[in-house]
């Protein structure tokens, strides 16, 4: 037992998936990846830090398998709120917990076009 006292409510699957994180419309995205997603937030590493309570726009790209067809990247947009930080030295990065409090579906592509696209 590593004495840490679990306090999710929630289970976390552990995904890599790319997301951008933006504080406010016109600003640059932080590109980093998902840790780990649960059905009311996420975890990440980000070059940059943020603060508790901050809210964010944050892009995720979802790989989608679709039967009898190509691969697909399904496009998540989503209202973040930041609910904690924690500075990684030996990552040099800020790990974010954060809140998810709206999402939409925003694309759904073809994953050989959409990487074509970056």
């Amino acid at each position: 037992m590593n004495g840490l006292i679990e306090r999710r409510k929630q289970g976390r699957i552990d995904v890599r998936w790319p997301l951008r994180l933006v504080r406010k419309q016109g600003d640059v995205p932080v590109a980093t990846y998902t840790k780990n997603v649960s059905n009311q937030g996420l975890f990440c590493y980000s070059p940059e830090s943020f603060s508790p309570g901050e809210m964010l726009t944050c892009t995720i790209d979802i790989p989608a398998w679709k039967p009898g067809g190509p691969n697909e990247i399904l496009t998540l947009e989503c209202t973040l709120q930041v609910i904690w930080v924690e500075h990684s030295e030996s990552r040099q990065q800020y790990g974010l917990g954060c809140r998810i409090q709206d999402y939409a579906v925003v694309s759904h592509m073809p994953e050989r076009v959409r990487s074509a696209t970056y």
